[in-house]
């Protein structure tokens, strides 16, 4: 009761003051009010704005949570592509993701890029790029390319003068990024509340697209040394939103698996550069490693000639166990030392027999009439306690 005693006597002592100066044309938060108090709540006002970093609600984003790139900081340029966004004529597209920087990152160009297309998927006869512009400002580099895509018109409040400027780390954080057509031309802009870049196209675009009456652009987005955790867009995906609940593997391509493998090569050398392509539910996928992996070689490597490389993939999107785990497979071939001298390729050779390690993602085939893929989901089981 004390407490509530105290509260009441200062707002009423607050209410007195905001009375007292409105009806005598006091200055309390006025125009005319003491420089130092005007300059402080500008500065207070600036400092809140820089904070958020547009976390203020945007109308219509709808939840859309997917990683694109490798969390370690490993993906190359044009290896992963986040989904496909289509804005229509007269139409704006937000979307706002996390955008990862590597710490030790030493290139400027390490973050992402925006590729602004026609409405084809990539690969397709006629698909056509306006051209690409990237979160880095470098005018002296390439941090905006594309036949369609006028630099000049570019602008940023940080900018590079060379690839290896320091002051990347700038980019990373919480970004917002719009692609507006609502004015009849193009207007991006990226933004996390730090660095803001924009591009303004005042003239309309032209069409790319075979079909003259279908004037959708699409666009996308490639990380480059960094990773971008999506958070949500106001216009749905090719392939749908995603929700943040966890996702089950439902397939596997595998990459990387050497077409020929020198006879006496350990298991662990020949496919330590493999990966997996796993695709998940919703529209979702992402790349893991070997370790990631449980393998099986039919029949085994001792031998020379055909084989085929089982994988078994036993994680869900967020790495929890999955309720059947999934299997990928490929062929290579098991060659001697001979077959170097008419076009053999491989990264080293081994004169000792092959050892298999004590490795969790590799298992041995034995002759006891149990299939390769029974073995390896065995030994899948044996690290999830899941078997589908």
């Amino acid at each position: 009761m004390k407490f509530n005693k105290i509260a009441t006597a200062f707002c009423a002592a607050a209410l007195g003051m905001m009375m007292l100066t409105s009806c005598e044309g006091g200055d309390l938060f006025s125009i005319n009010a003491p420089d130092w108090l005007s300059s402080k709540a500008d500065s207070i006002a600036a400092e809140k704005a820089k904070n958020q970093g547009g976390d203020d609600v945007i109308e219509g984003m709808e939840e859309d949570v997917y990683t694109v790139g490798a969390t370690d900081y490993s993906t190359g340029w044009w290896a992963q592509f986040s989904k496909y966004y289509q804005i229509p004529e007269g139409q704006k597209w937000i979307t706002q993701f996390n955008l990862n920087i590597n710490p030790a990152a030493t290139n400027t160009y390490k973050n992402f890029a925006l590729i602004i297309t026609n409405d084809e998927d990539r690969g397709a006869a006629n698909y056509k790029e306006y051209g690409a512009i990237r979160y880095d400002f470098q005018p002296s580099g390439n941090s905006e390319w594309g036949d369609y895509i006028d630099r000049s018109l570019a602008t940023s409040d940080l900018e590079f003068g060379s690839d290896t400027d320091s002051g990347v780390d700038r980019l990373g954080g919480k970004v917002t990024l719009t692609i507006d057509r609502t004015s009849g031309g193009l207007e991006v802009t990226i933004t996390n509340g730090n660095v803001t870049k924009v591009y303004k196209q005042t003239s309309p675009l032209t069409n790319l697209n075979a079909d003259a009456s279908n004037t959708t652009i699409r666009a996308f987005l490639v990380p480059e040394g960094s990773f971008i955790n999506f958070l949500g867009s106001t216009i749905e995906p090719i392939g749908g939103f995603t929700s943040r609940e966890d996702k089950q593997p439902l397939s596997m391509t595998l990459n990387g698996v050497p077409k020929k493998v020198l006879q006496g090569t350990s298991f662990e050398d020949a496919f330590a550069n493999v990966t997996a392509t796993i695709q998940f539910e919703q529209e979702v996928s992402a790349t893991v490693k070997a370790s990631d992996l449980t393998f099986q070689t039919v029949p085994n490597m001792h031998s020379l000639g055909k084989k085929t490389l089982v994988a078994v993939y036993a994680k869900t999107y967020k790495g929890e166990a999955a309720n059947t785990p999934i299997i990928g497979t490929a062929e290579f071939e098991v060659v001697d030392k001979m077959y170097t001298s008419i076009g053999a390729t491989t990264s080293a050779w081994y004169s000792a027999k092959p050892t298999i390690r004590s490795m969790p993602w590799y298992v041995p085939t034995t002759m006891d009439g149990v299939t390769a893929t029974e073995h390896a989901l065995q030994a899948a089981d044996s690290q999830t306690g899941v078997h589908g």
